[in-house]
């Protein structure tokens, strides 16, 4: 691509991909600014924005990985309307040629005024069979200095994935989605991370105005209420969120063992009495609902799947409008969130046992 004319620039920044050689990928990229500098003919000026590198690594290898529901080319592509970055998706497979494949490409926006145009860098890395183990200080090599790195896992790494292992070692922040991996497992991988890396969960980062909810309806109660068990109901693909949100109610209520009840339900033991939680997966559920009993009226709050919050607090009905936002949103929200720290860490232990 090393000759970038008026075409092929429109063609970069509307996202096209263009295959280059992987140890020319900085040559391309500043080939295609340099032209975009020059170039006279575009309605709107182009300019690169960066602050952070962001690596994602997407293992196709369905048997050896447990894969989340996280959207990743959306997640890529709307990134750049929240957050300036420079993307190294990174794809590893099976088969028996080492050669590394890359292309080049970009995610572009219009500014607040617009004027110009925004784009943030795209570059992909393919890998098959050993061919792996090129992949860590290629990315050492693309990484803009001066910015924070980030690592997006699609699912739980398994041990022998060097590859998620070696970018771990690079990374400022460790990012995951504990809730949406649809096993405990993801809820163990993301305690058993070093203390040292800074671990950000999408999970939890999507869960903060469940938890402000929940906690809103205890607040505004003058004395303390003894909860007798806790409901929980969602569809299957969001069990995992389900699990995250008992793990952060067991934490609050004191939690010191949790015990098997029956098929359905679990007791959570706390120093002042025992408390029931049963989850109920159904497909008819669109959302999340988390009911709470004791002896006075039943409390539940109900996420639904537009965003929208509904607390019952016994005939007080409130409803907030919907508030969903997109993967990418998310991503960026997380990335600019402090982590969750004691809080995340406790809710993780519980969440595992709790597990529906």
């Amino acid at each position: 691509m090393t000759e970038v004319g008026a075409q092929e620039l429109e063609k970069f920044t509307a996202g096209e991909r263009f295959a280059v050689d992987p140890n020319a990928v900085e040559k391309e990229l500043a080939a295609v600014w340099q032209a975009a500098g020059q170039s006279s003919e575009d309605a709107h000026p182009v300019t690169r924005a960066c602050l952070w590198n962001v690596i994602i690594h997407i293992e196709e290898r369905p048997e050896q990985k447990i894969r989340s529901r996280l959207d990743l080319s959306a997640v890529v592509r709307g990134l750049p309307r929240y957050l300036a970055s420079r993307a190294l998706i990174l794809k590893t497979k099976p088969g028996d040629n080492p050669e590394i494949q890359s292309w080049i490409s970009a995610n572009c926006i219009l500014d607040g005024g617009g004027g110009k145009l925004v784009c943030s860098e795209e570059i992909t890395l393919e890998s098959a069979g050993d061919g792996w183990q090129h992949l860590p200080p290629l990315v050492r090599a693309l990484l803009v200095p001066g910015i924070p790195t980030a690592v997006v896992l699609t699912g739980v790494p398994q041990d022998e994935e060097h590859v998620s292992k070696s970018l771990m070692q690079i990374a400022d922040r460790v990012v995951t989605h504990t809730a949406a991996c649809a096993t405990p497992r993801a809820f163990e991988f993301a305690r058993g991370l070093k203390a040292g890396r800074s671990l950000l969960d999408l999970g939890w980062t999507s869960q903060t105005e469940l938890r402000q909810s929940i906690a809103s309806m205890f607040d505004k109660v003058s004395s303390p209420i003894a909860i007798d068990r806790v409901e929980g109901k969602a569809a299957p693909q969001f069990a995992g969120d389900l699990a995250l949100a008992f793990g952060w109610i067991a934490a609050c209520l004191g939690a010191i063992d949790i015990t098997q009840a029956n098929v359905l339900s679990k007791r959570v033991h706390t120093e002042h009495g025992d408390i029931g939680f049963s989850s109920q997966i159904a497909e008819s559920q669109a959302g999340i609902e988390i009911a709470f009993y004791s002896d006075s009226s039943p409390r539940s709050v109900c996420i639904e799947a537009d965003g929208s919050v509904v607390i019952q607090d016994g005939e007080d009905v409130i409803r907030r409008n919907g508030s969903h936002i997109d993967e990418a949103q998310l991503l960026a929200r997380t990335l600019l969130t402090p982590p969750g720290g004691l809080q995340y860490q406790h809710a993780l232990h519980w969440a595992r046992r709790l597990y529906p």
